[in-house]
């Protein structure tokens, strides 16, 4: 299979990483304007550690999409194997940061606010953490379109989930849940991103 690069797959690439640095800054009028103080500066203790989180890849996405690409130009038996494997390790990966983030993160967010508002504070990291798991364990979908040459498709299921979690986090403030709304929208992009990586890939025209 010949794999290139074309000048829809570069736009969609930039556009990708405009909409995920974008994302919060878009955003940020509404979390000043629903959130208090405090839980504007949790917020970003949040997006914080779970920057940090998602450098559990370790770079098995680059790593991974070549060993795709040599499979699908022409190691047909290899293809499930190393398809597994990177679902199996990204299990691994996503577990651990989830294990962490409901222990030691639960602690130290618990140690950040007052205990009036311990228990928003721990419902926020809750569905923020689980955000993290999905958004680490599913994002082997990128290195399954990445390397079957579908770059625009992998770019096109940032960017959608993107626009989903914009989307539910609008509804959700104007709707009164503060941080916690701030939170889901966060794993609806999760959820969108394992939504249209999976459609993508399994529709994918080899």
């Amino acid at each position: 299979m010949n794999i290139s690069i074309k000048k829809r797959d570069v736009l969609w690439s930039y556009g990708s990483m405009a909409l995920t640095m974008a994302v919060n800054l878009l955003l940020l009028p509404l979390y000043i304007y629903f959130f208090t103080p405090d839980m504007v500066g949790l917020w970003y203790v949040f997006i914080s550690i779970g920057s940090i989180a998602l450098l559990f890849d370790f770079g098995f996405s680059i790593t991974f999409a070549r060993n795709i690409t040599y499979c699908w130009s022409g190691a047909q038996e290899l293809k499930a194997k190393v398809l597994k494997a990177c679902q199996s390790i990204y299990a691994i990966l996503g577990g651990s940061a989830l294990v962490l983030m409901y222990t030691l993160g639960m602690y130290y967010i618990g140690s950040l606010v007052s205990p009036s508002s311990r228990w928003e504070a721990y419902i926020a990291w809750a569905a923020y953490g689980f955000g993290i798991f999905l958004n680490l364990y599913y994002s082997y979908y990128i290195s399954f379109l990445r390397g079957v040459g579908a770059i625009t498709l992998a770019n096109k299921s940032i960017v959608y989930a993107r626009l989903l979690q914009m989307v539910f986090t609008i509804i959700l403030l104007l709707l009164g849940f503060g941080i916690i709304g701030a939170s889901i929208g966060y794993l609806i992009y999760g959820l969108g991103f394992k939504l249209f990586g999976h459609r993508f890939f399994y529709k994918y025209e080899h």
